[in-house]
This record gives structure tokens, sequence and C-alpha cells, in this order.
């Protein structure tokens, strides 16, 4: 029992690394593709039937909140939840009921400014 649940947790770790290789990879040839609309991740995001498009945003979602936890040390709050366990599966429910009015713009300026909202004090 043991051994399955450090499979399965070393499984969620390599998953959880490799959507955060690929977000921050994305992130870094913005040359080469442009980044999406906050409304347009929020679409992503609800995709479950797209492994590509729910992954890109799960992934995107964890490398934003990652640098912003580096650089301010005041988000405990965003800390905790990154430290969840299933904060992964989560992830994507954190923007599905924002409106996308107050965050309008590019999706890495949208979370930028929602998560030093709500997870920043």
């Amino acid at each position: 029992m043991r051994a399955t649940n450090a499979y399965v947790l070393k499984s969620a770790i390599a998953i959880r690394q490799i959507s955060c290789a690929l977000a921050i990879s994305c992130l870094s040839v913005s040359a080469l593709a442009e980044a999406p609309s906050f409304t347009k991740l929020q679409a992503m995001c609800g995709n479950v039937k797209d492994p590509l498009d729910h992954g890109y945003c799960v992934g995107f979602l964890e490398a934003v909140a990652l640098r912003i936890v580096h650089d301010n040390k005041h988000c405990t709050i965003l800390q905790e939840y990154i430290d969840h366990p299933n904060s992964s599966l989560a992830f994507p429910d954190l923007i599905a009921d924002v409106d996308p009015k107050e965050y309008s713009g590019s999706a890495l300026e949208g979370v930028e400014k929602y998560f030093l909202n709500k997870g920043c004090m």
C-alpha cells in the first residue's frame, strides 16, 4: 500500500513538473506564439476533453503561481494552495468563475493580477 501511495505521489510531482516546464517554455517563446487572452485561458481550463488545452491551463496557472510566490514572500495563501496535494486538479477551478471583464487582456496579466489580489496579503 505504501509503495502505491509513493508511486502516486511521485507521478503527481512528475506531472506537475512537466506541466510547469511546458508552461514556462510557452511563456518564453512569446515571440513565436501569442499568449491567449484571459477569456481564452478560462475556456482552455474548462475544456477537460482536450488534454492539450487543459494541460496548458494547469501548467500556465502553476507556473505563474510559483513565480508570484517566489517573488512575493507575503503570498502565504497562494503558497498553501500550491503545496496542497490536489492543487493541480483544482487550479483550473480558481479562475472558472472569475468575470473576464475584471481581468481582461492577456492571460498572463490577468492571472498575475488575480493571484496577487486573492492569494497575497
